[in-house]
């Protein structure tokens, strides 16, 4: 299964200070895939301020939750407490219809273009 792994109530999406003494998204982010990675994640992707991962069937709930607590404590580490959500995808993504429309309005004219 493809799982997005997002962080809520994030107060600290800006880059840091001058003096580069100020945390960072990108902080939390680089400390949580490293963490994940070291546990044996499959990471696809990063998007925005989530994780796009991908977890085998049989191992999923135990492994969402591990993924989940690595997230938590890279972010402990670097800024405090925050929440994590995730969102499960078990097949093709599809947006909300209105952003939906819009999407299959650019991969039609794209398709268009490569015939």
């Amino acid at each position: 299964m493809i799982i997005l792994i997002n962080f809520y109530n994030w107060q600290i999406i800006k880059v840091g200070g001058p003096e580069g003494l100020e945390p960072s998204t990108s902080d939390v982010l680089g400390m949580a895939l490293i963490e994940l990675n070291k546990n044996y994640f499959e990471v696809n992707t990063l998007v925005h301020d989530a994780f796009l991962i991908s977890i085998p069937t049989n191992e999923f709930s135990e492994r969402l939750e591990k993924a989940k607590k690595i997230i938590v404590q890279a972010a402990e580490r670097v800024v405090g407490p925050i929440r994590v959500g995730a969102q499960i995808i078990k097949g093709n993504f599809k947006q909300e219809p209105d952003i939906q429309k819009d999407y299959d309005e650019i991969f039609n004219e794209i398709q268009n273009y490569k015939t």
